[in-house]
């Protein structure tokens, strides 16, 4: 008995030091982006000759994206996607295929492999997204254009120009409806703070 408590006890301080370890770290990683901003605004400062007072510095907490966040991020690309797709094909023919459903069914894998790259993108490459302001996620969208010809044959291209120009057009459209989304997004939460 006397040695199960004693284990139960070194068990018990081996947790708390690691809790302790954690949280010393989260402090480490709190004060970095601290000493990140203070250079950036020491440069803004020397390179521009603003005073300090003028500047204001706006801070989000962003809450952790959940389930939920990602289902509704992946349907609304979806259906933007299968929206713009459809839509432009009828204009431009670049592709044969069957039926509509061919189309469809290369959005939704063109979409899927997307949406893969970029979590996998944003998860592993954290900073490199800060810091390119999210430019670095359209890469996920390039690499997905030749991923989903690659694994779909459902779908022929008759014209790798037009193939180009359609998601070009895609990708232009999509960025000006989200942005839109989250600037409607903002100014709702800031009506809501007035």
């Amino acid at each position: 008995m006397a040695e199960n408590d004693k284990k139960r006890k070194d068990i018990d301080d081996d947790i708390e030091v690691k809790e302790e370890e954690e949280k010393a770290e989260e402090k480490k990683d709190e004060k970095k982006p601290e000493s990140e901003l203070e250079k950036v605004l020491r440069q803004v400062e020397e390179e521009f000759g603003v005073d300090r007072s003028q500047l204001k510095v706006v801070r989000m907490n962003r809450r952790p994206q959940g389930f939920k966040a990602f289902i509704v991020d992946f349907l609304l690309t979806l259906i933007i996607n299968i929206v713009l797709i459809l839509g432009i094909s009828g204009w431009i023919q670049w592709a044969s295929y069957n039926s509509i459903w061919d189309l469809v069914w290369f959005t939704v894998a063109f979409t899927i492999i997307e949406i893969a790259l970029k979590y996998l993108i944003s998860i592993f490459f954290r900073k490199l997204v800060i810091r390119s302001f999210g430019l670095i996620l359209s890469l996920a969208t390039l690499l997905a254009i030749p991923l989903v010809l690659l694994l779909t044959d459902f779908v022929e291209i008759t014209a790798v120009n037009r193939l180009l120009l359609i998601f070009v057009i895609v990708i232009i459209v999509r960025s000006m409806i989200r942005s839109y989304l989250a600037r409607r997004k903002i100014s709702r939460h800031i009506n809501r703070k007035r």
